[in-house]
Parts: structure tokens; C-alpha cells; sequence
């Protein structure tokens, strides 16, 4: 598997697919169907997390778009992306970072309130333009993100580098991995096109994030009708992730680094940073994920896990969902076990 071996889809196939396709969408592109065609490069062999099972990479593998298919979810997926954004004289780069189910999104909306203007890169948003997400959503619910995750990614790749190409203010939202680091992010390209990067850091202990995942899936279920909006993320990702996050902190410029902590509810929930010129940003990040795990076992897992467990059974969930759960279960009663106890 090699990452950095990409092909170019070929212009018969672009003028297939916008021959399809409604015609005042694609003349509501940042650029004409050609001019994007070059960023559209798919990756020939990607990497797989080599956590995932052989079986679940090769279906991963099998449910890869074809080149028509693919090339029309990147122009919807950036005509959402670009819609009524402009170019930047002094482009910037603001990079979230977090394990899945960290609470990227309310992070993602502060940093939008301050620059409303920012090209949001963010590889779960383009799967429901998928013309197979609904279908593969019914079928599997509980890998339709690892299933849709190459295309996802190749998306996302496509997005930012146009992006960074026409000085467009980016807000990249990474969940990095042990091998692929921080995915879609490319720091020499960045440096290259004179963007000023920031790292903004969800410092989220991991029992929280693993069944807000669930939590979060519950809900979107009992709100949408369209299924392929909803992601359940596999356990063995969100836990690389998790793992992946200090490990891509390594190396970089730790004034360009923010840590935030979740916020409470008489905080509406907002992100809040913490501030502490005493330690690095790597022992920010491990203290307050501690912190918040041990705050999480004392007051609201048994009734959040409880809840989801409700809600599985009255639609009847697959299996392989209980499983997850149950498996999530035993992160909490090993906690327990070890009596966790730190203050930040």
C-alpha cells in the first residue's frame, strides 16, 4: 500500500459526468469542471489502518466509487464547500484536531465565528453526496464511515489542495491516524503557499469520545430520514485516533498550538482553552483528557450508556453495534479498576 500513488480521472469521463449533472451547479463551481479535473486525483493504492480487519479493508476497498460516480461527489461536495467564499489576500490555516466523537463540531463552529469566511475540509461531510450512501447505510450501518472512508479522504485531499492552490482561508477538522498522521493536512504545501497554520486540540479523555460516537449516531438516527447523514464510527478507529492525536503534536511549534477542554453545561457546552505557560502542550493535553474521564466515571457514563442501550433495542440495532458497546463497557469498568484520579 502506498498513499503517494494517485491517478487523474480522464476528461471523457469528465464530460460524462457533467453532461448528468444540473447545469447551473456546475456553473456555481469556484471553477470551470476542467479547471478542477486536475485536483481530482484518487489514490491507486491506499493505505489501510492495519487495526481494521483483512475482511472490513477489502470491502473498504470494493466500495470504492467508480470514476464517474466519484468525480460528481466532488463537484456537489464543493459546490457545499465553496458556496459564497472568496479568496484571501493573507490566507490562513486552522487545523482541529481530535480523536472521533471529541466534539470537533462546537470547536469548529467558534473557529467559523471568527472567520466566517474559511473553506471547511471535512472528509465525514462529503459522504452523503455519495449516489450509494443511503444504500450502504441500510446494508451496514455499523462501518458505513470505514466503508466510505478512501473516496472520503481522496475528497478531501481534492478540496484542500484547490483550496491552498486559490489562497482560500481553510479549516481543516483532522481525526489523525498512527500511520497516515495528521490525514489531509499538508504542512510543506501550507509553508509553500505562505498560509499562517494554527492547531486547534480537543483534549477529550477517551471513554467520553468512544460513547459520544454512539450517542451522537442515536441521535442523528431519531432526527433524519436520511440515513446516509448518519456515521457510526468503528471502535478501533476512534481509538487509533485517539493514540494519533499526541503523536502528530510531536514536532510542531507549540506556540502555534491550542488546547481546549470540553465545556460544562452551565458553559453551554462550549469549548474553553486552557491556559497553562507552566506546561507543554502535550502535558495540557494528557491532564485534561485524565481529568475528564475521571469526571465522566463519577457523574453521567452509567446514564448516557444506559440511554444508547435503550435506544438500540427499541430499533432492534445490529449485533455488531451491541458488541461495540459492550466493548466500550469494558474501557469504563477498567477505569473503575484502576481508580483514576488527576487534577489538572
Amino acid at each position: 500500500m502506498d498513499d503517494s500513488k494517485k491517478r487523474i480521472i480522464t476528461e471523457e469521463t469528465l464530460k460524462r459526468t457533467v453532461e448528468k449533472m444540473n447545469p447551473v451547479l456546475i456553473k456555481s463551481l469556484p471553477a470551470s469542471p476542467e479547471e478542477i479535473l486536475p485536483y481530482a486525483q484518487r489514490r491507486t493504492d491506499p493505505v489501510i489502518s492495519s487495526n481494521l480487519s483483512s475482511e472490513l479493508a477489502e470491502r473498504m476497498r470494493q466500495s470504492r466509487l467508480s470514476d464517474e460516480d466519484y468525480l460528481a461527489t466532488l463537484f456537489l461536495s464543493m459546490y457545499d464547500a465553496f458556496y459564497d467564499k472568496a479568496s484571501s489576500m493573507s490566507p490562513t490555516a486552522s487545523v482541529l484536531i481530535a480523536q472521533t466523537g471529541a466534539g470537533k463540531t462546537n470547536l469548529r463552529k467558534i473557529l467559523l465565528q471568527r472567520n466566517p469566511n474559511s473553506i471547511i475540509i471535512n472528509s465525514d461531510s462529503y459522504k452523503k453526496f455519495r449516489p450509494d450512501a443511503d444504500e450502504l447505510q441500510k446494508k451496514d450501518p455499523t462501518h458505513f464511515g470505514a466503508l466510505t472512508g478512501i473516496d472520503s479522504y481522496d475528497h478531501a485531499k481534492n478540496i484542500v489542495d484547490f483550496a491552498t492552490s486559490h489562497s482560500y482561508d481553510i479549516l481543516i477538522e483532522v481525526a489523525p491516524s498512527l500511520q497516515q498522521g495528521m490525514i489531509g493536512v499538508n504542512m510543506e504545501k501550507l509553508r509553500q503557499c505562505q498560509y499562517s497554520t494554527r492547531f486547534h486540540v480537543m483534549a477529550v479523555g477517551d471513554l467520553i469520545s468512544a460513547l459520544a460516537v454512539h450517542l451522537r449516531y442515536e441521535n442523528e438516527l431519531s432526527v433524519s430520514k436520511a440515513t446516509g447523514d448518519a456515521k457510526l464510527t468503528d471502535l478501533k478507529r476512534h481509538n487509533e485516533s485517539y493514540m494519533a492525536v499526541e503523536k502528530v503534536l510531536t514536532g510542531l511549534d507549540p506556540a502555534t498550538i491550542s488546547i481546549y477542554r470540553r465545556g460544562t453545561d452551565l458553559e453551554s457546552r462550549r469549548p474553553m482553552p486552557i491556559y497553562n505557560p507552566a506546561l507543554s502542550p502535550i502535558q495540557i493535553l494528557r491532564g485534561a483528557r485524565m481529568a475528564s474521564n475521571q469526571l465522566y466515571i463519577n457523574d453521567g457514563f452509567e446514564k448516557d450508556y444506559n440511554l444508547i442501550l435503550e435506544a438500540m433495542r427499541r430499533r432492534n440495532a445490529p449485533q455488531a453495534q451491541f458488541d461495540q458497546l459492550a466493548n466500550i463497557y469494558k474501557m469504563y469498568e477498567n477505569y473503575v479498576e484502576q481508580n483514576v484520579s488527576i487534577e489538572l
